[in-house]
């Protein structure tokens, strides 16, 4: 009986480090395929939708910021695969170039949705005046250093930044954030009792704004901890 239940317990011992092993062979398998998709799909997005001139892609303004984000996270995550890529490369680019660019933004509450209305969007980027020449665009400001008349779109882009920083450790992409929030606060005094308005006008208040104001406010306090009034507003907000 003791040498039966010897051999069960060692069956069963081997049958675990069978599945153990398979498993972590099928998660390394998968997570090569995804790298695998992940670089893919970044050289389609760098090589036909980058913009080298105004570091944006596909005349996209705060999206650019949400691909910011996204190549950081990659680099963070498969360093050797992004410096192939030189991902370090575009974050700087971007850095550089996006911020020189003139955007002419143009924003409506206009779309109906089931439970009210969505904003809709157009922008034109250019580094001269060819966009004074869009009648849409006629009386709307142009904004450089990432900061423009939709708060929502300050944020995209600090956060943007903010991983940015993470990746390569340099400290202008923080400091930038930085700027950029500085600004975010700027829209502060709703009647709602805290947070931020939508955009300069101070006329409307929404969700997305004031979820990026709590994010960025959290996110830099988290990276400049002797900052307590990050903290405090983030906490706040939270409240």
């Amino acid at each position: 009986m003791g040498f039966r239940n010897h051999g069960w317990k060692s069956i069963l011992a081997a049958g675990t480090i069978y599945l153990s092993v398979n498993t972590l062979c099928a998660e390394a398998a998968s997570a090569q395929s995804y790298t695998n998709n992940a670089v893919e799909s970044i050289k389609t997005l760098n090589q036909h939708w980058y913009n080298a001139r105004t570091g944006v892609w596909d005349e996209a303004w705060w999206n650019s910021g949400n691909v910011l984000t996204t190549l950081a996270d990659f680099a963070l995550l498969r360093r050797d695969e992004a410096n192939r890529l030189n991902i370090g490369g575009y974050l700087y680019n971007t850095f550089v170039q996006a911020q020189k660019t003139n955007v002419q933004t143009f924003k409506v509450k206009a779309r109906k949705a089931r439970n009210g209305i969505m904003p809709a969007s157009r922008y034109c980027l250019d580094h001269g005046n060819d966009c004074m020449a869009k009648r849409e665009f006629l009386g709307k400001r142009g904004f450089q250093d990432f900061i423009g008349d939709f708060y929502d779109d300050e944020g995209w882009w600090a956060l943007g930044l903010i991983r940015s920083f993470d990746a390569s450790h340099n400290i202008k992409y923080l400091n930038a954030a930085v700027r950029i929030f500085n600004d975010m606060q700027t829209g502060r005094g709703t009647p709602c009792g805290g947070g931020i308005y939508w955009s300069k006008e101070r006329k409307y208040v929404n969700a997305i704004a004031n979820e990026l104001y709590l994010s960025v406010a959290a996110s830099l306090a988290r990276r400049l901890p002797q900052n307590k009034t990050l903290e405090r507003i983030a906490i706040d907000q939270w409240k």
